[in-house]
């Protein structure tokens, strides 16, 4: 970028001093001229490179599939993170809210909706929580149980097992 505004400074300057220093008359009307040129081609240059350099992006491979399937790997990682993540807190909160030992796993899985934007659509990919399976390390009696269970249930797990 700072080459870019350093050579559009450099023509300019250039076109200054030319025309500073040349003497009236036809030639300098055609040197303005052709200096006018060359400062609008040096201010547009990147969008030539942008459009002559878009064969290249191809044969860079930057768009290749491997590429992709390593973000989407990132994005899976990231994902069951934030999962468990949330096993930690509900397990912290089951534990202030019911004075119980617990250990929660979550099955998961990405649930898709479809945004329009304007003309087209955007996929976006949202985490569901399908199931939680809560081993207790007590057996509390059976009113805890379902109080465990509703709580869970609230906060939009569709499907609850205590073991």
């Amino acid at each position: 970028m700072s080459g870019y505004i350093l050579s559009v400074i450099g023509v300019v300057l250039i076109a200054a001093i030319l025309t500073a220093i040349l003497p009236e008359g036809k030639t300098n009307g055609v040197i303005k001229s052709v200096m006018k040129v060359v400062c609008v081609f040096t201010i547009v240059s990147p969008v030539f490179e942008y459009l002559g350099g878009a064969e290249n992006i191809n044969s860079e491979g930057i768009f290749e599939k491997s590429v992709i399937n390593e973000d989407v790997s990132f994005i899976d990682y990231c994902s069951k993170i934030s999962v468990e993540n949330v096993a930690k807190e509900l397990e912290a909160s089951l534990e202030t809210e019911f004075s119980v030992q617990v250990s929660v796993t979550l099955e998961w899985r990405y649930k898709q909706e479809t945004t329009d934007i304007l003309v087209g659509s955007y996929e976006n990919d949202k985490i569901e929580i399908v199931k939680a399976t809560v081993a207790l390390e007590v057996e509390p009696d059976a009113e805890t149980k379902e109080k465990i269970i509703g709580f869970l249930k609230e906060t939009g797990i569709g499907e609850v097992e205590i073991v």
